[in-house]
């Protein structure tokens, strides 16, 4: 079991530290804590960066360096949740666009509705997959 989160720099002080000196601000790191095992000595708390380990502290070491940031917590759950939301949104949409886009009865053929759904949700839906899907390419 680990426990992590997931971490924006919103601001720095000036700091010497392995991996901590080449943060900017609007960078994200992950914090790492493996509960597997026991503990002969102190936690190890990894740090990843773009999905690599790229540094390790133990508690005290981290929560000095950490003292140098102002960091916020990013919530991946909460922020996937509104990227769906947007697109359901417009998918719900496209009813009012195709039934009565103006108060006016207006039919569109099959083609023409594939055309329409595609222009107002694929950007976005893109968008959403060169996000989420890592190394994945999207085909245009």
């Amino acid at each position: 079991m680990e426990l992590k989160g997931k971490f924006r720099v919103i601001a720095k002080k000036k700091t010497s530290a392995v991996f901590f000196k080449e943060l900017r601000v609007g960078d994200e790191f992950e914090l790492s804590y493996s509960l597997n095992g026991g503990c002969t000595s102190a936690p190890w708390i990894q740090i990843i960066q773009n999905g690599q380990v790229v540094h390790g502290n133990n508690a005290d070491q981290l929560s000095k360096n950490l003292d140098k940031f102002e960091l916020k917590q990013i919530d991946e759950k909460a922020q996937k949740l509104k990227e769906y939301e947007y697109i359901i949104h417009s998918i719900a949409n496209i009813d009012t666009i195709f039934y009565s886009p103006d108060g006016e009865d207006r039919e569109f053929d099959d083609k023409e509705a594939l055309k329409e759904i595609e222009k107002l949700v694929k950007p976005d839906w893109d968008e959403y997959c060169k996000k989420n899907r890592k190394g994945s390419p999207i085909d245009d």
